[in-house]
């Protein structure tokens, strides 16, 4: 009965990252199209931009924090938790 348990919590945790991980590419492509839109290329070269963006402007602050909370929940979920 233990065995047959966990075969199905390893199951339901596959079936979850898998269904998880196009989510989580669309997540990632908004929270990028984002910051292109506000003419920000490369986050990395861009970072000054990135900050004074985010800084001055309160509505888009507001987007991108939803943007972010919603890309880091499904990163949460797809990669695994040190416990």
């Amino acid at each position: 009965s233990l065995f047959i348990d966990s075969q199905d919590d390893v199951a339901g945790a596959l079936k979850s990252i898998a269904e998880e991980l196009p989510r989580l590419q669309d997540r990632h492509h908004r929270t990028l199209v984002f910051l292109q839109e506000h003419g920000i290329a490369d986050i990395y070269d861009q970072m000054d931009a990135c900050i004074f963006l985010l800084k001055d402007n309160e509505r888009e602050r507001a987007e991108f924090v939803n943007l972010l909370k919603d890309f880091l929940t499904s990163l949460d979920i797809v990669l695994p938790r040190p416990e």
